[in-house]
């Protein structure tokens, strides 16, 4: 059997200005937000709320993101190395 063959992708090219930039980012973030909700989608039962499980998920990175935020600072507030993640 043959091997797929690997295709690499050409990077965009860099933006123009600070509107194309911006406009790029909010693609983005917009890509992202529909493959978490895609991922929700799968996980939830018929009839369950997609927005409620949304906000749910939303809150619980939030947390984990400042926690995380958090733990960093004080490390570096007490001079701990904590490149080995």
């Amino acid at each position: 059997m043959k091997a797929p063959e690997v295709v690499e992708l050409a990077p965009p090219p860099p933006p123009k200005d600070i509107h194309e930039s911006l406009a790029a980012y909010i693609e983005l973030i917009d890509l992202g937000e529909a493959f978490v909700r895609a991922g929700l989608r799968q996980r939830l039962r018929p009839g369950e709320d997609l927005e409620k499980a949304y906000r749910a998920w939303n809150r619980e990175h939030i947390i984990r993101t400042a926690d995380e935020k958090i733990r960093c600072l004080k490390a570096q507030l007490c001079g701990e190395n904590d490149d080995a993640r």
